[in-house]
């Protein structure tokens, strides 16, 4: 499972060695397929930065440069809008040297990161990881009257998302993410639908997509307001970590 780099939150990435004296950041940013040899067009910065005399580390914060790369665009569709990162550390000694097997942290700085545009809590410390598939806070959902809700969950994570309603489950979803460790930006994250369509949330828009006609007058206006599509009051969501595996519960109100 890809680490998630929830950018509205500082990322650190430290890099020591006894005879360091600076160290070489490229950053790779770039949506698609994961690739551990980015292409080079997918460089966005290079930076060099040298350790404070003594120190014998440095730490880079790249969060702030991925977020800019994150171009989120509602345009009534559900979509994945995140970004695949490459960090790339070389470490040199004051002769401008090589050193080999700095000691770098996060220790998996290497691997292909996903980047959001979420953010941690002040008691997950540094580095939040997102280790769950529910990606929402916790509290309650309102629910408008005849409108599907869409549950966005993390595809690396999630097993399934259940719709529930009066204790009977209505509608259900097995997630499948086929390479975890490999992942794809347009399949990170998935938005299910409490009415099994996350692309319309009315009971026009159904009809539409449907290719019927929809003509308005007074007694269609009256039909929509009694006909209810995808009425829920629960929400599981059930998903693996890094050691168990858990439900998470979300309740609705109309």
């Amino acid at each position: 499972m890809a680490r998630i780099i929830n950018t509205r939150s500082p990322f650190y990435i430290k890099v020591y060695h006894a005879s360091l004296f600076e160290a070489e950041l490229k950053l790779y940013i770039y949506e698609g397929a994961g690739d551990s040899t980015p292409d080079p067009e997918d460089l966005k910065y290079t930076i060099v930065k040298a350790e404070l005399e003594g120190n014998n580390y440095v730490v880079f914060e790249i969060s702030e440069l991925v977020r800019d790369y994150i171009q989120i665009k509602y345009d009534g569709e559900y979509d994945s809008y995140v970004v695949l990162v490459n960090p790339i550390i070389t470490a040199f000694d004051v002769n401008g040297s090589t050193l080999s097997s700095p000691t770098v942290t996060p220790s998996d700085y290497y691997n292909q990161f996903i980047a959001t545009d979420g953010y941690g809590y002040f008691e997950e410390g540094i580095n939040p990881d997102f280790d769950e598939g529910l990606m929402m806070s916790e509290g309650t959902i309102y629910r408008v009257n005849d409108r599907s809700v869409n549950i966005p969950v993390y595809t690396g994570s999630t097993n399934s998302v259940a719709f529930r309603l009066n204790g009977e489950t209505v509608y259900s979803k097995n997630v499948v993410y086929t390479d975890p460790a490999n992942p794809t930006t347009s399949e990170a994250i998935q938005y299910i639908a409490s009415d099994s369509n996350s692309t319309a949330d009315s009971y026009k828009e159904r009809v539409l997509e449907d290719g019927g006609i929809l003509e308005a007058n007074s007694l269609l206006e009256a039909f929509e307001d009694i006909v209810d599509i995808g009425a829920v009051d629960e929400v599981w969501v059930n998903y693996t970590n890094s050691t168990e595996t858990k439900t998470k519960i979300r309740l609705f109100k109309v």
